[in-house]
């Protein structure tokens, strides 16, 4: 937290050398005596928690951002990205000032989760893609009202690539599935084979439920942190792999021999690699 608020502070001294900043103390009482309005844009504003980092810090970040947000004159705007809901993780009313919009139950800005098929079309067409290709390998999200969502991230580099194959490995997020399926192994795994097999599971999701959070204790929680993290779709009732590229992941994931002791030993691997990265 100091290196966050020093950082700021040099940025604004930087910013507004002739308003003798120094003289205030809270960085609010800078920001309110440039007598602007400000933007404020977190890009994943929840790593620390849903990572679990610096443990002892997170009900500080929560107060800096209380005081830098909530009740200023000089907010114009906020926008925050980030898998865990900002009302769930403050358990006080710090900060109720925040609507969130997620992929299950937005209707406003659900077209901007990712690709759009008209979008597709046209990346396809621009750059002499196979649209139906794509779309087998990239498509299946769907958002509440039912409209279909690509993974930008994979289309962006197939077509770049001018291959289509499955590249979410390398945006990571598995290691964490596995550690969810170790939880209920076997009912689950028979559920991931039915719908490897292109069938639709209906299931009641509680929604509500993040990864993250904690770990998930039910079949349905654990399908519901999967959710959020992009392995699977829900629409209607209705849970199934979204496309080719997450089926051939579960594959994957189905044949380890060691299905039962793989998310251990990748829990085991990351807090070490955390560990080490933040120690050096």
């Amino acid at each position: 937290m100091d290196r966050i608020i020093d950082i700021f502070n040099k940025d604004l001294t930087a910013s507004y050398p002739d308003l003798q900043l120094d003289k205030y103390v809270s960085i609010a009482d800078k920001l309110l005596a440039t007598n602007e309005d400000f933007i404020f844009i977190f890009d994943e504003w929840d790593y620390i928690f849903n990572k679990n980092l610096y443990a002892e810090k997170h009900n500080d970040f929560l107060e800096f951002l209380r005081n830098l947000l909530k009740g200023r004159s000089y907010v114009s705007l906020c926008y925050m990205t980030g898998i865990l809901p900002i009302k769930k993780h403050s358990s006080t009313s710090a900060l109720n000032m925040f609507e969130e919009y997620t992929l299950l139950d937005d209707g406003i800005f659900e077209e901007f989760f990712g690709f759009t098929e008209p979008e597709v079309r046209s990346l396809c067409q621009k750059n002499n893609m196979d649209y139906n290709e794509l779309e087998y390998w990239y498509n299946g999200y769907k958002t509440e009202s039912g409209l279909k969502i690509f993974n930008p991230k994979s289309v962006n580099t197939a077509i770049i690539k001018k291959k289509c194959k499955s590249y979410w490995v390398n945006t990571g997020g598995m290691n964490e599935i596995l550690e969810y399926l170790e939880i209920d192994p076997t009912n689950v795994r028979d559920d991931m084979i039915r719908m490897i097999n292109d069938e639709e599971l209906d299931i009641l999701i509680v929604e509500e439920f993040r990864a993250g959070q904690g770990v998930p204790t039910t079949k349905e929680e654990i399908y519901s942190a999967m959710i959020t993290l992009g392995f699977l779709t829900y629409s209607d009732g209705l849970l199934s792999i979204p496309n080719k590229e997450l089926r051939q992941e579960f594959e994957k994931a189905l044949k380890d021999k060691c299905f039962g002791k793989t998310a251990e030993i990748f829990k085991t691997s990351k807090i070490m690699l955390n560990a080490t990265y933040f120690v050096s």
